[in-house]
């Protein structure tokens, strides 16, 4: 009898360590290496690199890890991309541990259930489809980009001094007719549309109002 329980409760510890749910995963861990290691191609976001995209001559929202066919792949496929590459994509095997993978997953998990946005005004999102693949999403330029182009980053900048120093009939004059590696907008966009664009990147290099501390009671 005493036998029998003794073999009863060793089985009952080796269910316990086999059924046991894996470690949980590490989200900021997973931030920390995906921000180092995947940003550049995937985006800060998760929707990835319009310009790298362009680069590589992949289809646009084709490096998106937030998009519903890349949230669809298994875990278990996940993991291998990320550990034997794919593509344009090198192999990251041999250069981070076996945790680190699960904690992207679930870190680039995470990004999709917070990647939705209220909605953007007309003039954002003429500026996103426009003008942020080249001068980035907050407007101080594709560091990436300018680095394919061979030009100095600060030339895509529209928050630098030289930039901002520019007044608004000469903001017009290269939209309308193009500079350097920048295309012409004239007849693609109205009059009116340019305006709100130059009012739009005039905003990105304006200084945020600082928080006020709270009245003492």
């Amino acid at each position: 009898m005493y036998n029998r329980f003794i073999s009863l409760a060793c089985l009952a510890a080796l269910a316990a360590v086999v059924g046991a749910a894996p470690a949980a995963a590490d989200s900021k861990n997973g931030k920390k290496i995906y921000d180092a290691k995947c940003s550049m191609c995937h985006a800060k976001d998760g929707k990835g690199n319009a310009a790298m995209a362009k680069m590589f001559q992949l289809p646009s929202g084709a490096l998106s890890l937030v998009s519903t066919e890349a949230q669809a792949l298994p875990a278990g496929d996940f993991t291998k991309i990320t550990q034997d590459g794919k593509g344009k994509m090198p192999a990251f095997k041999d250069k981070l541990q076996d945790t680190d993978f699960t904690d992207i997953s679930a870190y680039v998990r995470a990004m999709a259930k917070t990647s939705a946005k209220p909605a953007e005004s007309p003039t954002a999102k003429a500026y996103a489809a426009k003008c942020a693949s080249c001068h980035g999403k907050n407007g101080k330029g594709n560091a990436a980009l300018a680095k394919g182009l061979q030009i100095e980053p600060a030339s895509l900048d529209l928050t630098a001094p030289s930039t901002a120093a520019k007044n608004d009939a000469e903001l017009t004059a290269v939209m309308l007719k193009g500079s350097g590696k920048m295309p012409a907008y004239e007849g693609k966009l109205s009059a009116p549309e340019i305006a709100d664009l130059i009012r739009y990147t005039q905003s990105l290099a304006a200084p945020k109002p600082e928080a006020k501390p709270a009245a003492a009671q």
